[in-house]
């Protein structure tokens, strides 16, 4: 397992920040990055929590996609809550692509943070964590390295992206409401409730993710069905063509002893018959002197 952690400080308030998390894609700093989906999101005693599904590209070295096999496009699963009354935010990403031989953990917490000395500008301090662990295969320790490398240069092209955002926010970009069917964060903090209408389009969104995931989990289901059954027919086909195979050479054994216990015993027979008559022939013999 191999960790890489770093900190960041924007020099913007903690509802742009915030904001430009849920607006930052897509983006020319990131373009791996091909899009999200909200799974689900509720507000909690004033906690806004989310579930989204993010696809991309992941680049990595062609020897390793030789060990971890070629996908063009991985998935991740990134959980986040939002509040506003602490001015902080936490979102944590695993992958599920690769996921039965590595473990990519990405964990991001946005806080608040006073101005600097002698300014009166807020900041927002960014704190970032990667955490790698593969498993089962070769080189473990060297894959490890190399997936670390990839994530903390894209770090750094992630705040790239996020200062992208924000400038295009503070330049006047439409409201997120309007715009990527997500409620910012400076919203959330202002009103404290979501917009009727804008909780009905998520809930269709997720509906539609979740009956789309569980189309394609049945439909995984029926052939994985298939393929049991099938197998089940050819292990039975070869059990009873073994079976039938066994069977015939035992019958065939049975036979051969069969025949040879009767031949033994016809030659016992025989010679025990045989051996009577020259008894008997003998006490005629003997008699005659008598």
């Amino acid at each position: 397992m191999k960790i890489w952690k770093s900190e960041y400080v924007f020099n913007h308030p903690w509802e742009t920040v915030s904001e430009a998390v849920w607006r930052k894609y897509p983006n020319p700093h990131k373009p791996e990055i091909m899009g999200t989906d909200i799974l689900d999101r509720q507000i909690d005693s004033g906690v806004l929590r989310s579930q989204r599904l993010i696809a991309s590209r992941f680049g990595l070295p062609v020897w390793s996609r030789k060990i971890l096999g070629t996908e063009d496009i991985c998935y991740g699963f990134e959980t986040s809550e939002v509040n506003p009354g602490k001015q902080m935010m936490s979102c944590t990403t695993k992958n599920l692509t690769f996921s039965h031989t590595v473990t990519m953990l990405e964990r991001m917490v946005y806080r608040a943070a006073p101005p600097a000395p002698g300014s009166t500008q807020p900041r927002t301090v960014m704190e970032q964590e990667f955490t790698v662990t593969v498993h089962g295969i070769p080189l473990a320790s060297y894959l490890e390295d190399t997936i670390l490398g990839s994530l903390a240069r894209n770090a750094f092209k992630g705040r790239e992206a996020m200062e992208w955002t924000i400038d295009n926010i503070k330049k006047g970009w439409p409201s997120s409401a309007s715009t990527t069917q997500e409620t910012s964060c400076s919203e959330i903090n202002a009103s404290k409730v979501f917009n009727l209408a804008m909780v009905d389009e998520m809930s269709d969104i997720a509906k539609k993710s979740v009956d789309e995931f569980s189309e394609l989990a049945i439909k995984s289901v029926d052939e994985l069905s298939g393929k049991a059954l099938k197998s089940v027919d050819e292990f039975s086909g070869k059990a009873l063509k073994s079976v039938d195979e066994f069977s015939g050479k035992a019958l065939k054994s049975v036979d051969e002893f069969s025949g040879k216990a009767l031949k033994s015993v016809d030659e016992f027979s025989g010679k025990a018959l045989k051996s009577v008559r020259h008894e008997r022939h003998f006490d005629e013999l003997f008699n005659l002197f008598l």
